[in-house]
């Protein structure tokens, strides 16, 4: 019994110890006028399922849980948040030119398509998105994608 109490402890220790490992800072920013939303006008339905989905991983406005207080979890969601953006950032995705911004809508209609995102510890907390909300998002990326530089409205940023 003694072992177990030294074990307990230790890990216990560590766990305390962790929380004075400084946080990774919160990265909300102001909607920049280049945002997704102000540039491609996205449905009310597309923009609810995107604000609640997946701008937290893949926008620069992160609203963080109440558990990312915690180390090691902060760690592990900046990690997740960091790489989530640097493959997809929303509030980039504007300033793209063409060829790019159809690269990056075929990768959430494929992600969306297989299952690939949102990731499986995102939907383990968080849920995942029913077939209805997948179907919507592809519809308007698939849409979007097609539209891209035709003169619908949408075309190369200047600049």
């Amino acid at each position: 019994m003694k072992p177990f109490r030294i074990v307990v402890g230790i890990v216990l220790l560590l766990v305390i110890g962790a929380q004075f490992v400084p946080r990774a800072p919160e990265n909300r920013a102001a909607a920049t006028a280049g945002s997704f939303a102000e540039r491609f006008h996205p449905p009310a339905a597309v923009l609810q399922v995107l604000t609640a989905a997946c701008f937290d991983c893949h926008s620069n406005n992160t609203r963080y849980p109440w558990y990312a207080r915690l180390q090691p979890v902060n760690a592990f969601l900046a990690r997740h948040i960091k790489k989530g953006k640097k493959k997809l950032n929303f509030d980039e995705v504007a300033q793209y030119g063409l060829r790019k911004q159809r690269t990056q809508f075929n990768g959430i209609i494929n992600a969306l398509s297989d299952g690939t995102m949102p990731l499986p510890s995102y939907r383990m907390i968080h849920g995942t998105l029913n077939a209805g909300e997948k179907q919507v998002l592809i519809r308007y990326f698939t849409d979007l994608k097609d539209r891209i530089g035709k003169k619908t409205g949408i075309s190369q940023p200047a600049g």
